[in-house]
């Protein structure tokens, strides 16, 4: 199958940093369908000053510049380069899979959808997403109105999909909800993780004893932490964050979690790192706050034989299996709770406790929907 991905800021370095779930997804998808046989192309916009073509991965790689818009404008400055690049370049595709609804809608004034199968995957949804960064003044309420523009503009998108991906059962509603799509277009098939995630370690060989991985954002709990690192001071953390340009949290913060003795901070830590950073952690800690769908670092963690505590919220009990593996919201004391229930477990990994698939399977999936 000839199929083109439209991502944003997919990778284009060998040596690429992969944390953000928007980005790690379709890429972890396109290996695994070059894998599969399949002829993949990407055509993504990164701040690049210009434009770039290159082949990574077995995958032919468009990169687009960005330009440095804001909000609503920027949206239609990506949909119409996606569109000009499409004019100039399109050649008959199979399928198309969006992975982000602004590169969408250029490709839909492009396409032939009588001839090239169109899908959208919505990584999280923008209106709640965006509720949990803002506070109650004009300039946020500015923001949040944007932010309804560009769903609706979403929900262009998603409404012309043959099929909308859900990454989550919990994702399913809302995207019904706020989109107004068709239940029966909605598949659910959660993000796989590719095998280099397996790991055979025992949890008595590991080096640390919680991980936290994601952006330096205040939705992600990095304050939590905080607290947790100095109620669990004989303890080791390994905190990978993203690349500064995804920060959100003050600086405040950042020298406070870098100061910490028994933290060891490393940031943009390339996508090849990865599995053996979760190989090397006895327990995951996933606070976030707000909204998420399903954090891909679950699924990875969940993989790599690596424990599990998270937030009773969202997708998250769709993987974890064990209500005392969860709490509430900002919550540190129940926190506290489930990582003493984790460690009671022993070091012995019981598999009935979580959840996930292989990449593979979900690839495969995917594509038997969409040939019918």
């Amino acid at each position: 199958m000839k199929i083109l991905v439209l991502a944003y800021k997919f990778p284009h370095l060998e040596d690429s940093a992969v944390v953000s779930g928007e980005v790690k997804n379709p890429f972890n998808f396109c290996i695994e369908m070059v894998s599969q046989g399949h002829e993949v192309s990407v055509l993504t916009i990164d701040s690049v000053d210009k434009g770039m073509d290159l082949s990574l991965w077995g995958i032919n790689i468009a990169v687009l510049p960005d330009l440095k818009l804001k909000g609503v404008i920027r949206y239609l400055y990506r949909a119409y380069s996606v569109k000009r690049w499409l004019d100039k370049n399109y050649s008959k595709y199979d399928l198309v899979h969006s992975h982000a609804a602004f590169l969408g809608l250029g490709a839909l004034f492009s396409i032939n959808l009588s001839t090239t199968k169109f899908i959208s995957t919505p990584h999280g949804t923008n209106v709640p997403e965006i509720g949990t960064e803002l506070g109650t003044n004009l300039v946020d309420y500015l923001k949040w109105i944007n932010a309804w523009l560009q769903m609706k503009l979403d929900s262009v998108v998603y409404r012309k999909s043959l099929l909308c991906v859900s990454v989550s059962r919990y994702q399913i509603e809302e995207m019904q909800k706020i989109y107004g799509i068709d239940r029966s277009r909605i598949v659910v098939i959660y993000n796989g993780v590719s095998d280099k995630y397996d790991s055979g370690s025992s949890l008595n060989d590991r080096e640390y004893d919680f991980l936290f991985v994601g952006r330096a954002a205040k939705k992600k709990g990095l304050d939590l932490i905080i607290s947790l690192a100095e109620y669990y001071s004989s303890k080791t953390f390994k905190v990978v964050l993203g690349t500064r340009r995804f920060q959100t949290v003050g600086e405040q913060v950042i020298d406070r979690i870098c100061s910490i003795k028994n933290i060891d901070v490393e940031w943009s830590v390339v996508e090849s790192k990865m599995p053996a950073i979760f190989a090397s952690a006895k327990l995951l800690i996933v606070p976030s706050r707000g909204y998420e769908s399903l954090p891909t670092v679950i699924l990875e963690a969940i993989r790599s034989k690596t424990r599990v505590v998270a937030t009773r919220a969202w997708g998250n009990p769709e993987v974890i299996l064990d209500e005392r593996l969860m709490f509430s919201e900002d919550n540190v004391q129940e926190i506290i709770d489930a990582i003493d229930y984790a460690e009671s477990l022993g070091n012995i990994w019981i598999e009935s406790k979580y959840c996930v698939k292989s990449i593979g399977s979900e690839v495969s999936e995917l594509l038997r929907l969409v040939e019918g």
